[in-house]
């Protein structure tokens, strides 16, 4: 599955060839390391999210009382991303592949200000276990 992953996320488009040697292509810049040789300019914010403490504070209670399915999906719908990770690999497989799949669609959006995101899409498909053709079909979210 690694390699399936390197290939998916280099692609041919974005590898140097030396010496025979397939090295990815990035960009440096005073912010950093950025992939396919993107720079600072182009390192946008796609998306914030603030956790107000009424939130966790509401966790803690479904929590208390042992509902975690309530809390995943409280946290799902909170977009309280590691929270419901977290809790919903607690409750089930099925549960955190709903909360896997609702975050790769939500941050992995396509449109304006994101970019081409598919090969990090199909990649996080992996990941969460949708196998080889994770994201490859059109009319797929994932």
């Amino acid at each position: 599955m690694e390699e399936a992953v390197r290939t998916v996320l280099l692609g041919e488009a974005n590898d140097i060839t030396t010496a025979g040697t397939a090295v990815p292509a990035f960009g440096y810049g005073a912010g950093g390391i950025f992939p396919g040789g993107a720079s600072q300019s182009q390192n946008s914010t796609i998306a914030m999210y603030q956790v107000q403490a009424s939130s966790l504070d509401h966790l803690q209670e479904l929590l208390l009382r042992g509902d975690r399915r309530a809390a995943y999906r409280y946290a799902l719908d909170a977009k309280l991303w590691a929270h419901a990770l977290l809790i919903s690999s607690s409750v089930d497989k099925d549960a955190w592949s709903e909360v896997a799949h609702e975050f790769i669609r939500m941050e992995l959006a396509t449109g304006e200000n994101t970019g081409n995101r598919e090969s990090l899409k199909v990649a996080y498909g992996l990941f969460s276990g949708d196998g080889p053709g994770a994201g490859m079909s059109p009319s797929s979210d994932v």
